[in-house]
């Protein structure tokens, strides 16, 4: 055999393995995945350590995934010894080809590709930089408290969210916008007002301690108020680089309280294989908010859900089972949450502090997204705000959280608009869905930012 055919023939393999990993990852996302992005998966993958916190049916579907692609790998040791090289070298590079354009097209490869060559002066025109000096509390101030609810979604229905619907303060219809559609990035667009756009050098938020170092997000500036900074939460803060964040912007180590805490109060108690359940974080949560009410500083609670975490979730032994599915699991989760309302309310804290309660992101869940589409349920997030005025019902994203908080706790600042949000309970400023509507912002929101690149 000569160089240049023994050169084709290497290549060749090279080819047919990468088809081989590729299929098999993209089989493996869509056996829990709806719906994902590539700045999502580029994301994660910064995060390799993540690997090591799968259980349960990751664990069989990547034991499997393994399996396959060594049985692929004899099936190219076979193809060597009985196909010619120019056979054999036009059948990989096919087989590579159309495993490719399937995964760019269905992960929308291409419009990131296109997004790191595309400027956008969107932020210039839109963008408005908080500044610390620009803030104040009143004596009127009040208390934070934000609850991030997993992968719940107001498509499910009064059914399923009976209790939280029931509630009846929702500010309107909360669209999920580009960039927020994971649990960092939707807490990031939350509490930032901007969204994790991952085509700017998404490896710089690996760093622990420069996640995003020079954006100013509500978390800064409550520290710079002098408000004390909780995270609680039943899973592991490290996942997805929620603890480099949360350390960057203002919550101090000994203050997250999340799977580390848990493992070290309750020992190997597995909800799902995401977490603690949802009753122990709901205990400390309580807890906490009932020492802090003792104390004279004002203080600010991050907090999220797990149970409700694909696959499937968690049903807790106390939950009685319905359907036998993941309804079962939001039910539960509903009725949990409600139930915290109603605690929080018996406690008067209603009338110190402000209580959000709002999706991280949409369902990821394939089934429950065929359920959804079935049905031609409209997918929004939940919102629920607890606080002394309502506002209007508007059309928004998360990019408005953190204004409208700012103005629902009564702390002074100089612009309803932060970041690229505006205060909910400004009627006379449009939000940029608003403005905009969701695609055309999407579209602005996908391009290169010399204003986003200056907060790395």
């Amino acid at each position: 055999m000569c160089r240049r055919e023994k050169f084709f023939r290497v290549a060749a393999a090279i080819f047919y393995l990468l088809a081989i990993f590729l299929l098999l990852v993209i089989l493996g996302l869509e056996c829990f995945f709806d719906t994902l992005t590539f700045e999502q998966i580029c994301f994660h993958i910064t995060y390799a350590k993540e690997i090591m916190t799968l259980k349960g049916e990751y664990i069989t579907v990547f034991s499997v995934s393994i399996a396959l692609f060594l049985l692929g790998a004899g099936v190219l040791y076979w193809l060597l010894k009985k196909l010619g090289t120019c056979v054999f070298a036009c059948g990989s590079l096919l087989f590579f080809t159309i495993v490719f354009l399937w995964g760019s097209l269905k992960y929308d490869f291409f419009s990131y590709i296109q997004g790191q060559f595309e400027y956008s002066d969107f932020y210039e025109k839109n963008y408005y930089q908080p500044k610390l000096k620009d803030f104040a509390v009143n004596a009127s101030s009040k208390n934070v408290v934000i609850l991030f609810l997993e992968s719940i979604e107001t498509g499910y229905g009064d059914g399923l969210l009976k209790n939280l619907s029931s509630l009846n303060r929702s500010m309107g219809k909360h669209y999920q916008i580009y960039g927020s559609n994971w649990t960092t990035a939707g807490m990031v667009t939350a509490l930032c007002g901007v969204p994790l756009d991952v085509d700017v050098a998404y490896n710089q938020y690996d760093n622990r301690y420069e996640f995003l170092p020079n954006l100013i997000c509500l978390p800064d500036i409550l520290k710079y108020l002098k408000y004390d900074n909780y995270f609680i939460y039943g899973g592991s803060s490290q996942f997805g680089g929620v603890d480099a964040f949360l350390r960057r912007h203002g919550f101090a180590k000994d203050k997250i309280f999340d799977f580390d805490y848990f493992h070290r109060q309750y020992g190997k108690i597995f909800g799902n294989t995401w977490g603690y359940p949802d009753s122990l974080f709901f205990d400390l949560l309580k807890q906490k908010l009932l020492k802090l009410q003792k104390n004279k500083n004002r203080f600010f609670i991050l907090s999220e859900t797990v149970n409700t975490h694909y696959p499937y979730g968690y049903l807790e032994e106390k939950c009685l089972p319905k359907y036998h599915d993941w309804r079962d699991v939001v039910m539960c989760s509903d009725k949990q949450v409600a139930d915290f309302v109603n605690w929080f309310y018996q406690h008067n804290l209603d009338e110190n502090t402000i209580l959000l309660i709002v999706s991280d992101h949409l369902s990821m869940d394939d089934e429950i997204a065929e359920m959804l589409a079935s049905q031609k349920a409209e997918r929004n997030l939940l919102n629920v705000l607890i606080a002394n005025e309502k506002t209007k019902q508007r059309r928004f994203s998360s990019l408005d959280i953190m204004p409208t908080i700012i103005e629902a706790a009564d702390i002074s600042s100089k612009s309803s608009r932060l970041g690229l949000g505006v205060s909910l309970f400004d009627g006379s400023q449009q939000t940029l869905i608003e403005k905009y509507g969701l695609d055309k912002l999407n579209e602005e929101l996908q391009k290169n930012s010399l204003v986003y690149e200056s907060f790395l």
